[in-house]
């Protein structure tokens, strides 16, 4: 969570205040009211959050709902349900156990798919953690899939990277051939994995957000 939160305003009576950036609509009487920084107590708090097993595990079912060919025009932007490109193939969609950075509580999440759409990856993990933190059942997702249209948040795009290209096809079509695999290196991916990305990631969420 940011130090210092931005709220972009969406009233006429905020527009020409100072730091309106600073503004967020009231829903009650549409009256600006200034969003202070959060408190080292709050932070605190942010810090020593640590999920529950139960919320673990159905978050990790929910990831699963995702597994499979779906119509995913809710999860981007510029496509409608009838369009046969708004279908895509996940393969798996999986989530750690939990481990502590600086204190923090982390998860990482891999999703291997055939293709994927902009915004898509973001908005699937954003609906999951909407849907737990406001307590909605997440058979919500099977909906998102229908017809029906949906506005669904997405996640900031921190951390989200291409880990492997996974070239199953060419070990089919060519099966005399060499197969194309990262196996063999896998002992020095792992390191350079942990060093250059991992660590980097935890500390630039650290530096800019608390």
């Amino acid at each position: 969570m940011p130090a210092n939160p931005i709220y972009y305003p969406n009233s006429e009576i905020a527009k020409d205040l100072p730091n309106k950036e600073n503004y967020v609509k009231k829903v009650n009487n549409n009256e600006p009211v200034e969003i202070p920084p959060y408190t080292e107590e709050e932070i605190q708090k942010f810090r020593d959050f640590r999920i529950s097993e139960e919320k673990l595990e159905t978050f990790r079912k929910a990831l699963e709902m995702y597994v499979g060919s779906h119509n995913y025009h809710n999860f981007t932007v510029g496509k409608k349900f009838e369009e046969e490109s708004s279908t895509r193939y996940i393969i798996s969609f999986k989530c750690s156990d939990p481990f502590i950075r600086n204190g923090v509580e982390w998860l990482s999440l891999k999703i291997q798919g055939q293709a994927f759409m902009i915004h898509q990856i973001r908005k699937m993990i954003g609906f999951v953690v909407m849907l737990l933190r406001t307590s909605t059942t997440i058979e919500l997702i099977s909906t998102a899939f229908t017809k029906i249209k949906m506005n669904i948040p997405k996640v900031p795009g921190d951390g989200l990277w291409l880990d492997q290209v996974v070239i199953q096809s060419y070990s089919k079509r060519f099966p005399n051939n060499k197969p194309i695999t990262f196996e063999p290196y896998k002992d020095k991916i792992e390191p350079f994995r942990e060093k250059y990305i991992y660590s980097k990631i935890i500390e630039e969420e650290h530096n800019s957000n608390w």
